[in-house]
């Protein structure tokens, strides 16, 4: 409990020194809409007691405000990789400490020694594994209830981080998810196309590379022979779509492979603002 009590103190004074600095910080906003110009920086008699050594260093000398924010997104970034390895540890030392208790109760009580008598046959024998589990947790039953919440806490933790490493295998974030569900949804009803270009360009391929493939004005005069004008300038506009039968042909350029997608989130590449 006093760890945790010295990590949320922590957070909360580094908290507070990132809400000084923004608002310390002149902030006028720019002609264009959606930026925002930084004017001047104030920064006073903050103290940096708050942080480590990197943020004090760029603190006392008046580093630029979004060289603060890249640090502040490390930060942050670290605080979260720390407090869901915490959680697994956590969960695992609680188990473990709560196997030991009752281990320790079992042999102050000396349950291994315990004769169990059957009520019908009135025969005698040695106390099973499972009849032992189950006296200590009918006598036990804070302890017991204890132990199941812990439990209970490990495969939570356990099954997010399952989650998000199935997204990361995947080269997707959580948002991203939802997002590829419709469109994978759009796909099998039929309702996608892509323009040619894009597709041939989203697939390593050029428009010149393509010699095989007949002009337009060939194909228009050789496929559409007789036909209305309306109905060939349909074909036309059909023929500069590509109709999206599979997911697999989307390409997602984030996705760099399930080892490369996991090291860098291990180890993310340095941010430049």
């Amino acid at each position: 409990m006093p760890g945790l009590q010295y990590q949320i103190a922590t957070w909360a004074k580094f908290m507070s020194f990132m809400e000084v600095l923004f608002w310390q910080a002149g902030v006028t906003r720019a002609s264009s809409p959606g930026k925002i110009m930084i004017e001047h920086l104030i920064y006073g008699n903050m103290t940096t007691s708050y942080l480590p050594r990197k943020f004090a260093e760029h603190v006392s000398s008046k580093n630029p405000l979004d060289r603060n924010i890249a640090l502040y997104v490390k930060h942050a970034l670290r605080r979260v990789t720390t407090t869901v390895l915490g959680s697994i540890i956590a969960s695992a030392t609680s188990i473990t400490d709560v196997l030991q208790i009752f281990r320790a109760e079992m042999d102050k009580r000396h349950i291994h020694d315990l004769w169990v008598m059957d009520r019908i046959t009135q025969e005698r024998s040695r106390i099973t594994f499972k009849q032992k589990w189950l006296y200590m947790i009918h006598h036990e039953m804070m302890l017991a209830a204890l132990g199941i919440f812990a439990a209970l806490g490990g495969i939570v933790v356990l099954a997010f981080i399952g989650y998000q490493l199935s997204l990361v295998f995947r080269g997707v974030t959580t948002n991203e998810s939802f997002k590829w569900d419709d469109l994978d949804y759009d796909i099998r009803k039929g309702q996608l196309r892509m323009p040619r270009e894009l597709y041939d360009f989203n697939h390593g391929r050029r428009e010149e590379d393509r010699s095989t493939t007949p002009t337009k004005g060939n194909t228009t005069a050789t496929r559409r022979k007789g036909r209305k004008v309306n109905e060939k300038s349909h074909d036309r506009e059909r023929d500069d779509y590509v109709s999206v039968k599979s997911i697999a042909q989307i390409r997602n350029i984030y996705h760099g492979g399930p080892w490369a997608n996991l090291m860098d989130i291990l180890f993310p590449s340095p941010l430049n603002m």
